[in-house]
């Protein structure tokens, strides 16, 4: 699936200083060119803590054997967002890229049709605020496996607090943002959104699930572009 709108590319290398929501923020300021002032609040869309524990694994004692690609896309100031972390302990590939729409994204995109073939192990609803859990109790049903070892192979970032935060209402009980995160666990394509459905399927062609649906055209404007390569660090700037 793929997304007929023009974005904005983004790098983040896990060393950078500020944190990954300072540097979303950044990143859509550049993409509506406005003041940081004009933008709301990104808790709003989604928790912040959650996104760093998820998308931060720099700040665990240990990388772990399984650090599980992971995507998350939402929408924000009326803009498709996409995170994508590589994950590949085995490569040292661990950067992380942050894309945004320059126009509305289709909710298909953001919110996008779950499997529902034989490929499907596991399909359910369940409340936002037991969706982490649910998801760590699917997995080991899946897989055939202890709950423990389960927690022990994913929680170097996945843990299930971060997952069932990251798109739980706030406080005051207000909605937040339509999104979805998913991530490969050992040969299955794990998927959550924001209404607390959980799929996980087998079929290796879900794995490139939100790879397919990340925008891909590269009509973005000068400015734009200019301000994507401020955010990478050693990393030089396209010529004109």
């Amino acid at each position: 699936m793929s997304i007929e709108a023009p974005s904005a590319q983004f790098h983040v290398p896990l060393g950078c200083e500020d944190e990954l929501s300072t540097q979303i923020s950044t990143a859509m300021v550049s993409v509506l060119d406005t003041t940081p002032t004009a933008l709301p609040p990104l808790y709003d869309a989604i928790d912040p803590e959650a996104l760093e524990t998820i998308f931060s694994p720099h700040r665990s004692e240990s990388w772990g054997t399984y650090d599980c690609p992971t995507t998350l896309a939402f929408e924000w100031c009326e803009r498709g967002v996409w995170i994508k972390y590589a994950g590949n302990a085995a490569t040292a590939s661990r950067e992380r890229t942050l894309t945004i729409t320059t126009d509305a994204p289709s909710p298909s995109a953001i919110d996008p049709e779950l499997p529902t073939d034989e490929t499907v192990a596991c399909n359910k609803d369940v409340p936002i605020d037991v969706v982490g859990t649910s998801v760590f109790l699917s997995i080991a049903d899946v897989v055939d496996d202890d709950l423990p070892d389960i927690c022990d192979r994913l929680t170097n970032r996945l843990t299930p607090d971060a997952l069932t935060a990251l798109f739980q209402p706030q406080q005051d009980g207000t909605a937040r943002a339509t999104g979805s995160l998913s991530f490969v666990f050992e040969g299955y394509a794990v998927t959550v959104t924001s209404a607390g459905r959980i799929s996980i399927a087998t079929d290796d062609g879900q794995l490139a699930l939100h790879s397919e649906s990340t925008p891909s055209d590269n009509t973005v404007p000068a400015l734009v572009d200019d301000a994507a390569w401020s955010l990478t660090e050693d990393r030089p700037k396209p010529s004109r």
